[in-house]
């Protein structure tokens, strides 16, 4: 991700005043503390990602920490997810970033790991993505 797009990203999240970022296609192995301040400017936030599978992929979920405590990780093959806790009302829910697979024929895995996650949950979801 371009110190231009990460710019993109903050000016965004400053305008909408944005709690809780899924970005798809990072096409990135890691971030440093920097890239990732870049994003959020003063506002902190928790960033979690899953890194890109070659030149493909990689997903980035960022939560602003005033507003909420991430108390769960899941790192998956198909979607990155954080347990949230809204810090004024306690209200707990998971955030799903889901990239779904190109190729069809792993189709059924993609579903097959939503569907067990979901089947296994007993809080809300949300979630967001490309399927």
């Amino acid at each position: 991700m371009t110190a231009h797009r990460r710019g993109l990203v903050l000016k965004h999240i400053n305008q909408e005043n944005l709690d809780i970022v899924g970005i798809h296609e990072t096409i990135k192995q890691d971030f440093s503390d920097q890239e990732l301040r870049d994003m959020s400017g003063s506002v902190d936030f928790v960033w979690k990602w899953i890194p890109a599978r070659g030149h493909s992929g990689g997903l980035l979920l960022g939560v602003k920490m005033e507003s909420f405590e991430v108390e769960q990780v899941e790192l998956a093959g198909y979607f990155l997810g954080c347990l949230v806790r809204n810090r004024l009302t306690n209200f707990r829910f998971w955030v799903l970033n889901i990239y779904g697979p190109a190729q069809h024929e792993l189709s059924g895995d993609f579903i097959q790991e939503l569907s067990t996650f979901c089947a296994n949950e007993i809080l809300p979801i949300c979630d967001g993505g490309r399927f």
